[in-house]
């Protein structure tokens, strides 16, 4: 659970003390929050099952960086885990971006 916060001064219990309520924080603000089929993307080589994370107009770049990523997982393990994270942050920028909402890494 994240660490709670204190809310404002009319978010009160009965004893008159502030509430603490958990931080916010959105499902997909990070890569820490992807899905399962973001993950298997460039483990089983198919871009498709993460295009339903962005929108039409940020495909081509999505796929463009994928194909990068498939490219550069080859050269060694340590490769491979850079190029997801990677792929895995441009992801969820340009996921961010359709939400109208910042990527906090």
């Amino acid at each position: 659970m994240n660490p709670g916060t204190l809310s404002s001064s009319r978010s009160r219990d009965r004893g008159g003390s502030p509430r603490l309520r958990p931080a916010a924080r959105a499902h997909c603000d990070s890569v820490d929050g992807r899905s399962s089929s973001t993950r298997s993307g460039p483990r089983e080589g198919d871009v498709a099952p993460v295009l339903k994370w962005i929108s039409v107009k940020q495909e081509a770049d999505v796929r463009e960086v994928f194909a990068r990523t498939l490219a550069v997982r080859k050269l060694s393990a340590d490769a491979q885990e850079v190029a997801d994270t990677a792929f895995f942050e441009t992801l969820v920028r340009l996921h961010r971006e359709t939400e109208g909402a910042p990527y906090t890494a």
